[in-house]
């Protein structure tokens, strides 16, 4: 028979569950990082890789961090499907149209539908969002990337 579990117990035990997902996604980074740099450590090859790595470190150690440090979560009731499946077709509504209307015109959807879907309907709030941040995408990966980006606009 085994012995009863204590609340402290179980509360370490649900911590280190809590710390050991963004350990396994940060392990999971690691060996794509590594893979990708072996099969050729050309700036071609890792301009997308190592700064998308860096970022997932960095927000795995955060999350580590709070789920170690931090208050036991509220058990709350989960979040309702339907805005993710929302999401995920408007990301999937980017992809599908990007070589369409291009990929600044794709990404300019894209982020005035999400707010709008997250229930902003302020015209002038959408814009203020949604321009400079798909500027700052388009001319910022027009400018790291070694090819051209089909575009309709920038």
């Amino acid at each position: 028979m085994a012995a009863p579990v204590h609340a402290a117990e179980a509360g370490q035990r649900a911590r280190l569950g809590r710390v050991a997902l963004p350990l396994v996604i940060a392990a999971f980074v690691a060996w794509f990082t590594a893979d990708a740099a072996r099969a050729s450590f050309t700036l071609e090859n890792l301009v997308m890789v190592a700064p998308a790595a860096a970022l997932a470190f960095v927000t795995c150690a955060v999350l580590a961090v709070r789920a170690w440090r931090g208050p036991e979560p509220d058990a709350a009731e989960p979040a309702p499907l339907g805005p993710v499946l929302a999401l995920l077709a408007l990301l999937a509504g980017l992809v599908l149209l990007m070589e369409e209307v291009g990929f600044d015109v794709g990404v300019l959807l894209f982020l005035l539908a999400t707010p709008w879907l997250l229930g902003e309907r302020r015209p002038l709030v959408l814009l203020a969002f949604a321009l400079p941040f798909t500027a700052l995408a388009v001319l910022g990966l027009q400018a790291i990337l070694p090819f051209t980006l089909t575009t309709l606009v920038l």
